[in-house]
């Protein structure tokens, strides 16, 4: 046994390919605890000073953006740790998805306060990538190390530029980063569409059949589109970003409006849908009324915008409050970095976090 291999065996755990599994009734416990200390770093790093007005930048501001972005990663590392770390299914594993959706809310929404939509700079999509690039880069080279190192993996020399690109598979060095290719591409999609000069609900008609369009192809090409294949489950989820971001002042302003004057009937309603969202409610029912797997499909992006408006509705009360939390401030700021490392040590040479009990 190589020397590298003798030190994973000793100090890492590899749940690679279902391997070394936590039992669930031991990480019902570990989650429970870590979910405890999560919610105290949480409240005792919060700052909250409701406003009796409310202007229009006040309307999804950074400090509510960042919050997001933390309680997104928060999700995905839950998500990812219930699906690749514990036995069997487990309620977690759909978080994931969840952090998906609202980074990929966050992407649209922050894309209109920031640029609008008409008309964008040439440079826009060169300052995009630009952003994305040296993390990647940086992330990839570690991991291509590490699995060399630890693992003794290499990889073809195409599957290292691409990776350092930003362009991956669902496979290694880094599965979940086809994230970074569906962002550039829905940058892309904007970028376009900012270019035709045409009324602004037009656009938003055509940014969502072009996601859908691409969904519903990927569905039809089968294994041919397996690089791209998470693409087709959250096509609706940017363009309603978009729209929102769009009608922002609107929106914000009634839903603050109702807040102030119905606080509990809010969080009851915002409490219900996501109940409906988390039991997915009659989907089942509406799913089966057509044997086809695109309509069950689209049935289940459609179920998505409800969480999209959950995280509207929370949003709203982040503003209203200036919420503002150092922790998720921390982990907001670091999510991309956090996304692009978390699951090659999760489940690869999980070392610390993840660790079989």
């Amino acid at each position: 046994m190589s020397r590298g291999k003798m030190f994973v065996n000793e100090y890492f755990v590899n749940h690679f390919d279902k391997h070394n599994q936590i039992p669930t009734s031991e990480a019902t416990v570990a989650l429970t605890v870590s979910i405890l200390i999560l919610l105290i770093g949480i409240l005792f790093t919060t700052k909250v000073k409701p406003k009796n007005f409310i202007c229009q930048e006040d309307h999804f501001r950074i400090e509510s953006s960042t919050a997001l972005r933390g309680i997104a990663i928060i999700c995905l590392l839950y998500g990812h740790f219930a699906e690749k770390c514990i036995v069997g299914e487990y309620f977690f594993e759909s978080a994931g998805r969840w952090a998906v959706i609202i980074f990929l809310f966050i992407s649209g929404i922050g894309l209109i306060k920031k640029y609008s939509w008409s008309n964008l700079p040439t440079d826009f999509l060169y300052r995009r990538i630009a952003k994305l690039l040296p993390s990647v880069f940086a992330a990839t080279t570690l991991v291509l190390i590490l699995d060399y190192a630890f693992l003794e993996k290499t990889y073809s020399p195409i599957i290292l530029i691409l990776g350092c690109l930003g362009i991956f598979s669902t496979q290694s060095p880094d599965g979940p980063a086809w994230f970074i290719t569906y962002i550039i591409f829905l940058y892309t999609v904007y970028f376009l569409l900012s270019k035709i000069h045409i009324p602004t609900t037009r656009k938003i008609f055509i940014l969502f059949a072009l996601c859908y369009g691409v969904s519903f192809g990927i569905w039809h090409i089968g294994k041919r589109a397996q690089y791209i294949e998470e693409w087709a489950q959250y096509a609706f989820v940017f363009p309603a970003a978009v729209a929102i971001g769009i009608y922002l002042p609107q929106i914000f302003d009634f839903l603050i409006k109702i807040f102030i004057k119905h606080k509990a009937r809010y969080l009851l309603a915002m409490f219900f849908i996501g109940y409906l969202y988390l039991n997915k409610t009659g989907q089942d029912v509406i799913s089966n009324c057509i044997n086809s797997y695109t309509f069950s499909q689209t049935i289940q992006m459609v179920y998505d915008l409800m969480l999209v408006f959950i995280t509207v509705m929370v949003t709203t009360i982040f503003d209203y409050y200036n919420f503002e939390s150092s922790f998720l401030t921390i982990l907001g700021n670091y999510s991309f970095e956090i996304f692009l490392i978390h699951l090659p040590f999760m489940e690869n040479y999980d070392f610390l976090l993840f660790r079989k009990p």
